[in-house]
C-alpha cells in the first residue's frame, strides 16, 4: 500500500503537468523536480476515523522519505462522506463561486470521474504504469478506468466495492431439513427468489395465529475490498 501511495502521487503529478488536471492550465509542460523547491500534490478523499489516520500516516512517511528526496509534498484532505466529496469535486471542476481549486488526485466512482473527464480535467495515467503492473489487478477494475478505446487510463483502482451474499447457515439447515430446499438454487437470482418465497412461507406457517410474519431469507451487503 505504501508503494501504491508513492506510485499514485508520482502518476498524478505527471498527469497534472501534462493535462493540468486542476492545476490552473490546459497546456502540457515539463517541470524538473527540485527538492529545494518542492511541488505540492493535493489529494481529496472521503476517509474518516481510523482510515484517515492510517492514510495520513502513509502520506507523512512519503513526504519525509521519497517525497523529500524528489521534491514532492503530498497534502491530503478528507472532504467528508463520498457524496460530500463528489459535490466538492464537481463544484471545483465547474468553477462554482466559493469552490476550492481542483485537486491533483481525488477518490471517485466512475460516473463522477467520467463527468470530470468530459470537462477535460482528468489526466491519462496509463504511461506511468507498466503492463506487468496493470496485470496484477483484476482486468475489470482496470477497464473501468478506460473511458475510450485509445488505451488511456483515467482511474486507478485503489479500492473496489462488490455485492456479497450472506446466508445464516444455522437457520438454513433447519429450513432445508423441514422443506427439502436445495442450496444449489442460490446459484441464480431466480433460485434465490424462489427460496426467499419458500422461506418466508415456511417461517410464516410456524405461527398460524399471526399471519404475515414470515422472515426474510437473506441479506445482501456491499463490501469494500482493497485492490
Amino acid at each position: 500500500m505504501k508503494a501504491l501511495v508513492k506510485r499514485c502521487a508520482a502518476a498524478a503529478l505527471a498527469g497534472c503537468l501534462l493535462l493540468a488536471a486542476g492545476c490552473g492550465g490546459t497546456g502540457a509542460k515539463t517541470v524538473k523536480l527540485d527538492k529545494k523547491n518542492p511541488v505540492t500534490v493535493t489529494v481529496w478523499h472521503y476517509y474518516n476515523g481510523a482510515q484517515q489516520d492510517a492514510f495520513n500516516k502513509m502520506v507523512d512517511e512519503f513526504n519525509q522519505s521519497e517525497g523529500l528526496d524528489q521534491g514532492v509534498i503530498v497534502t491530503a484532505s478528507s472532504m467528508g462522506s463520498v457524496n460530500d466529496l463528489q459535490t466538492s469535486v464537481m463544484d471545483a471542476a465547474n468553477k462554482k463561486v466559493g469552490a476550492a481549486e481542483m485537486p491533483n488526485i481525488f477518490a471517485a466512482y466512475a460516473d463522477t470521474a467520467y463527468a470530470v473527464d468530459q470537462l477535460g480535467l482528468v489526466a491519462d495515467i496509463a504511461p506511468y504504469f507498466s503492463q506487468q503492473e496493470l496485470d496484477a489487478y483484476v482486468d475489470g477494475y482496470i477497464e473501468e478506468g478506460r473511458f475510450s478505446d485509445d488505451s488511456s487510463l483515467k482511474i486507478f483502482p485503489i479500492a473496489k466495492s462488490t455485492e456479497i451474499f450472506m446466508l445464516n447457515k444455522t437457520d438454513w439447515d433447519k429450513f432445508a431439513a423441514a422443506t427439502g430446499a436445495d442450496i444449489a438454487d442460490c446459484a441464480t437470482i431466480e433460485g434465490v427468489t424462489k427460496l426467499a418465497k419458500q422461506y418466508y412461507d415456511w417461517t410464516d406457517s410456524q405461527t398460524p395465529d399471526v399471519p404475515g410474519d414470515g422472515k426474510a431469507f437473506l441479506a445482501v451487503t456491499r463490501w469494500r475490498t482493497t485492490s
